[in-house]
C-alpha cells in the first residue's frame, strides 16, 4: 500500500513494515525543500487525515508525534501555535473517543484554517464516512438557487391535517 503526496506514491520500505518513519521522513524532505514554511502544518494535517481516512489511526497518530518531534518548527506541547496542529490532535482524540459531532464540531470551530487545502474538508468527509458511516450532507443552494428550486419543484401533496391548519389560520 502507499500513500498519495502532490500526485506521486510514496512507497513503504522502512524496517517498522508500516512505513510511518519513512513516510514521515518523506514529508520532513517536503517541508524543507517544497514548500513555505507556513504551509508545514497543511502537509502534517493532509497526512494524518489520509492514515484516518483509509481507518488507521495508529499510524496516523505516529505520524503526527513523530512529525512534530522531528520538526524543529512546532512544538510538541498542546495547545499548538498553529491551529490546524491542534485540529489534528483533537481530531485524534475525537476519533478515539467515537464522536462524530465533536468531528463535525471540530470542523466548524477550524474552518477558516482548512480551508487553505480544500482537500482536507474531503479527507474529512472520508474519515466521518470511514469511522462513523456518514455521507457527505448535500450543500444547500443558497438564495436564488433555493428559490429557483422551490419554483421549479413538484408541488408536495398537503395532509388533510395541514389544510384544515391552514384554514383554520384564515379565520
Amino acid at each position: 500500500r502507499s500513500l498519495i503526496l502532490e500526485g506521486q506514491a510514496v512507497v513503504s520500505t522502512q524496517s517498522t513494515g508500516d512505513g510511518v518513519d519513512f513516510y514521515c521522513h518523506t514529508l520532513l524532505d517536503v517541508v524543507h525543500t517544497r514548500v513555505y514554511k507556513s504551509e508545514a502544518e497543511l502537509v502534517i494535517t493532509s497526512a494524518v487525515l489520509q492514515y484516518l481516512s483509509i481507518k488507521r489511526t495508529e499510524h496516523a497518530r505516529r505520524i503526527f508525534k513523530l512529525f512534530l518531534g522531528r520538526y524543529q518548527n512546532f512544538s510538541n506541547d498542546f495547545p499548538h501555535e498553529q491551529p490546524l496542529l491542534n485540529f489534528a490532535e483533537l481530531l485524534l482524540q475525537a476519533i478515539d473517543k467515537g464522536s462524530a459531532p465533536l468531528v463535525k464540531a471540530l470542523r466548524v470551530h477550524y474552518t477558516r484554517a482548512l480551508e487553505r487545502d480544500p482537500t482536507l474538508n474531503e479527507l474529512i468527509d472520508k474519515v466521518l464516512r470511514v469511522y462513523f458511516n456518514e455521507t457527505k450532507q448535500p450543500a444547500g443552494l443558497g438564495g436564488l438557487g433555493g428559490l429557483m428550486q422551490s419554483l421549479f419543484a413538484p408541488p408536495k401533496e398537503e395532509t388533510a391535517a395541514s389544510s384544515i391548519t391552514e384554514d383554520a389560520d384564515l379565520d
